[in-house]
């Protein structure tokens, strides 16, 4: 039964009819700003990972939402500059 269970789950998400809840789209929002946020090696926050996931697995409303949001919210934390519009752009081009 567990079997059939998952498989209907795998079938909707590779059809993109299974939206992901607010709740996990604030989880997601919130671990790509604090990874985004805290000292880290150059280019190894998330958010590229993040923007990937959402975009195969989630509706494009959150796939586009959670990387720029998160993207945007680091930027004003850690600095706001006029380059950070392409920044996003890109990210949500890749989601």
């Amino acid at each position: 039964m567990k079997e059939d269970a998952f498989s209907d789950k795998l079938e909707a998400i590779k059809k993109g009819k299974l939206h992901m809840d607010r709740s996990l789209a604030l989880l997601f929002v919130l671990l790509s700003i604090f990874v985004r946020v805290i000292p880290h090696w150059p280019n190894v926050a998330p958010i590229v990972g993040i923007g990937l996931f959402c975009g195969a697995t989630l509706s494009l409303r959150w796939a586009l939402i959670i990387p720029v949001v998160s993207m945007m919210t680091g930027d004003f934390i850690l600095g706001w500059v006029p380059e950070n519009l392409f920044g996003w752009v890109a990210i949500a081009l890749s989601a």
